[in-house]
């Protein structure tokens, strides 16, 4: 029987747990950061990622209601988990749950 992987300290928590994939990356940065809105070159700066894939991850979560244009100052627009969403609650549940796994392991 295989053994699971380990979760690792430092790496974003929906990473471990379902993998390395650009709208991965930006769902963990946004659900981390559930207080706050944020422009794309935010969140390509504090994911990695290029603007663009930041671009086509954050089309792809507003199409699924994750996400929302929270507002727009000037040509920016800033963008923020979608927190009335079901799914929200959902996710945020299974972050807190990875992250207590990590303080355990």
């Amino acid at each position: 029987m295989k053994q699971a992987k380990q979760i690792l300290v430092g790496k974003p928590l929906f990473e471990n747990i379902f993998g390395e994939g650009s709208v991965i990356k930006v769902l963990d940065f946004l659900v981390m950061g559930k207080n706050f809105d944020f422009t794309l070159s935010h969140i390509s700066n504090g994911t990695g990622l290029s603007r663009t894939a930041v671009r086509n991850s954050i089309n792809d979560l507003i199409e699924r209601g994750i996400v929302m244009v929270s507002r727009e100052v000037g040509k920016s627009k800033y963008y923020a988990i979608n927190k009335i969403d079901k799914k929200f609650n959902i996710l945020e549940r299974l972050y807190k749950l990875i992250e207590k796994e990590v303080i355990i392991a």
